[in-house]
């Protein structure tokens, strides 16, 4: 059974959206990543400094 064009570009885009939502998730984790990653290295160097 073939697919209409329009049910075939709605599975795309479906599976377009799944994937920028996953991509989302992935760049959220990396932010957090990141930000604790300067919080510590801002902490450190305010430790030396104190030192």
């Amino acid at each position: 059974m073939k697919k209409s064009l329009e049910e075939q570009y709605l599975d795309i885009r479906v599976e377009m959206q799944n994937h920028f939502k996953e991509m989302e998730k992935e760049s959220k984790i990396e932010m957090a990543a990141l930000k604790a990653l300067v919080a510590l290295v801002f902490f450190g160097l305010i430790v030396l400094v104190i030192i």
